[in-house]
């Protein structure tokens, strides 16, 4: 009866290996040809990850997916967003008396009825030299469980295809962060093209937690 349990469980496990390795090859044979890594998608890519990485324990999920349009891209032709004027306002702290300074924003709006997204599947593509950014394909709420009480403060970021403006000056698009409970958010990025390389040029937040 022993024997008959374990070679039971040995086929299980042989099968459910078959199924994996299935699973694999239609996702390797079906995932859409990688982005040209000099294209303008992998340089708003390239961009936007340069900044975010300024902070320790980033990592970035590899597909992207449309840009959600619930919010801002569903029949309008323009997306209000904020930008930094380059000004700062003092706050102090009533309890400790402590300054802070935070920059100072103002509103703008954007005519998008003219973007258009460029496919971008597989985001490593964009980034085979070095310095390379760490990627998951976990799912976040997965990463959270099995990662954060062992490793600390882990942000992960996804991120969705871009649009750009009719002329290419101007790209658009959304990401989202993860970094455990209560600790996310949302947002669309307008990136502009300015002396041969993307900045940020605006935010709009979608949510929080």
């Amino acid at each position: 009866m022993r024997l008959l349990t374990v070679s039971r469980a040995n086929r299980i496990a042989a099968l459910a290996a078959l199924v994996v390795l299935v699973g694999a090859i239609a996702f390797l044979s079906s995932r859409p040809p990688p982005v040209d890594a000099g294209s303008a998608t992998c340089e708003v890519y390239r961009a936007f990850v340069t900044n975010v990485s300024e902070e320790p324990h980033q990592r970035f999920r590899p597909f992207l997916r449309s840009i959600p349009h619930a919010d801002a891209l569903s029949d309008t032709a323009e997306m209000t967003l904020s930008r930094e004027t380059g000004e700062h306002e003092a706050h102090t702290v009533q309890a400790t008396g402590e300054v802070f300074e935070f920059p100072v924003t103002e509103e703008f709006t954007v005519n998008i009825s003219g973007y258009s997204t460029q496919r971008a599947e597989w985001l490593p593509t964009c980034f085979d030299s070095s310095p390379r950014p760490s990627f998951t394909v976990m799912p976040a709420i997965i990463e959270f469980g099995l990662a954060i009480p062992v490793v600390g403060d882990i942000t992960i970021w996804e991120i969705s295809r871009v649009s750009f403006s009719p002329d290419g000056q101007s790209a658009l698009f959304y990401a989202e962060h993860f970094c455990g409970e209560l600790c996310a958010g949302g947002g669309y990025f307008l990136y502009e093209l300015r002396d041969g390389a993307w900045h940020e040029a605006g935010y709009r937040m979608s949510w929080v937690s």
